[in-house]
């Protein structure tokens, strides 16, 4: 079992809208009556939701329902999935359960249930490093945490930015991202782990740290250059992954590369920037004149694998 300390990131993002498209990508997660009504019907952007509409959206990606219309467009449009739901009251949340997930290259993920707090019967998943020691070591998980936290800014800039883009009749999907936190074991407060609530359905993996790409069409792809381009070189958020729903996606576990390789040993720094836009071909959702740290078809410094790959310092 494990139960909350402390917060570890807390992120609010700025009242403004966007949206979803359809065109080529497969959709999980959401049940199949509500991804057929979305097949139907055109997603609509936030700024053009009823309240009806917004607190159907809000109930399938389990955040609160209630308030007044300002409340639940601001709602839809926080970028990270917390822990605690966006609740204001100091409630202490926990999970129990255990069973083995999944593992990525440095870490092994199981599955959990919030047992107390805002997300109370809810799916979780907490997350140990591989590494004998690093459990214990909270560097290792400060690191995973900024990352997330310069990844958040991106993204709320990336929705801001395309919030009354259509294609079709369908708005541009929204991208959301989990918020973990650093908890402490119950039986034993030295042992740490990150908990953030489940993705469920099929888990995908669009890009990789080295510049792997699984279809350079793709809405990921655009918030990868983006996130290079609005930072002006200074940053490349990458290995996205996570889960694509009806109307948005919901993303774990990003890296940041960055000039200063301030995000630990997944930053690969300028080279593997380079490594990535290599191999990068603009696709539907990326905009004309936005910067690049290499032309397409440059020799690459790294291996592009899908995993995530470390870098040697």
């Amino acid at each position: 079992r494990f139960g909350s300390v402390q917060l570890a990131l807390t992120i609010w993002a700025p009242p403004r809208c966007y949206p979803s498209p359809v065109v080529g990508l497969d959709h999980c997660g959401a049940s199949l009556e509500f991804e057929a009504a979305a097949m139907l019907t055109p997603r609509k952007r936030v700024c053009d939701m009823t309240c009806e509409d917004m607190r159907s959206e809000l109930k399938v990606m389990r955040r609160k329902v209630s308030g007044d219309k300002s409340d639940l467009r601001s709602r839809l449009r926080e970028v990270c999935n917390e822990n605690d739901r966006g609740w204001l009251r100091n409630v202490h949340g926990q999970t129990t359960g255990g069973a083995y997930l999944a593992s990525g290259e440095h870490r092994h993920v199981y599955a959990a249930t919030y047992s107390k707090g805002p997300r109370k019967g809810e799916p979780a998943v907490y997350k140990v490093f591989k590494t004998p020691g690093c459990q214990f070591e909270r560097q290792f998980f400060d690191q995973d945490i900024r990352a997330v936290q310069k990844a958040a800014s991106i993204i709320r800039e990336f929705n801001e930015m395309y919030e009354h883009y259509t294609l079709g009749e369908d708005a541009i999907k929204r991208i959301y991202l989990n918020q973990p936190e650093v908890w402490t074991s119950v039986g034993d407060e030295t042992e740490l782990c990150l908990v953030e609530p489940r993705i469920e359905g099929r888990f995908v993996k669009f890009n990789s740290n080295t510049g792997w790409v699984l279809d350079s069409d793709n809405l990921s792809e655009a918030l990868t250059h983006f996130s290079y381009h609005r930072t002006k070189g200074a940053f490349l958020l990458c290995d996205i992954q996570g889960g694509e729903y009806p109307s948005h996606f919901v993303l774990t576990d990003p890296v940041v590369h960055s000039v200063t390789r301030e995000f630990g040993a997944t930053d690969g720094g300028p080279e593997a920037m380079t490594s990535f836009f290599a191999r990068h071909r603009c696709g539907r959702f990326c905009q004309p004149g936005w910067a690049r740290a290499a032309p397409y078809g440059m020799p690459a410094r790294y291996a592009a694998v899908p995993g995530t790959r470390f870098f040697v310092r």
